[in-house]
């Protein structure tokens, strides 16, 4: 229900500039793979950042909170000895932020649906979750006026994110 409301308040602030600051997203890349440092280990995951200094208008916590679903999701979904890779870059006028694990992917086609509030794809209907993670992962990116992707990377996902600096 928490997750609903979450999702519900961060669609409806979509395009409102208020309350937002500048947020290093490279800092909050670090934040979330020191968080994240001991699960992966308990997976036998590794995971590698890359990230350049970009700054952009943001509200730190729900970056932090967008960021940290999708590393915690390729983690979870990597196999034992995988990698999950992280980058943040500039090109050009944007930042590209990418999350790649080694995990099954999603089924072709699912790209759009995979966004959808208690979808989940059946390959990896037996982990655990409730299909909103990625639900609200897209209501931050578009509240932040990012846009975001997925794409199988073979094996695995790769869930992108472009804005403007």
């Amino acid at each position: 229900f928490s997750a609903l409301l979450d999702i519900t308040a961060t669609e409806a602030a979509r395009g409102d500039n208020r309350g937002l600051a500048p947020v290093a997203l490279n800092e909050t890349i670090d934040s979330v793979v020191d968080l994240y440092e001991g699960v992966a280990e308990d997976r036998n995951v590794i995971v590698l950042a890359t990230t350049e200094p970009v700054t952009v208008l943001g509200d730190g916590m729900l970056l932090m909170r967008m960021v940290a679903n999708v590393v915690d999701n390729a983690i979870k979904f990597s196999p034992e000895g995988g990698r999950v890779e992280i980058r943040l870059e500039r090109h050009g006028v944007d930042a590209v932020l990418s999350v790649r694990d080694e995990g099954p992917g999603i089924p072709a086609g699912f790209e759009e649906t995979a966004f959808e509030r208690f979808t989940r794809a059946e390959n990896v209907r037996s982990a655990p979750g409730h299909g909103l993670g990625l639900t609200l992962v897209r209501a931050i990116a578009l509240r932040h006026g990012m846009k975001i992707s997925l794409e199988n990377a073979g094996p695995g996902l790769k869930v992108s994110f472009r804005a403007a600096l």
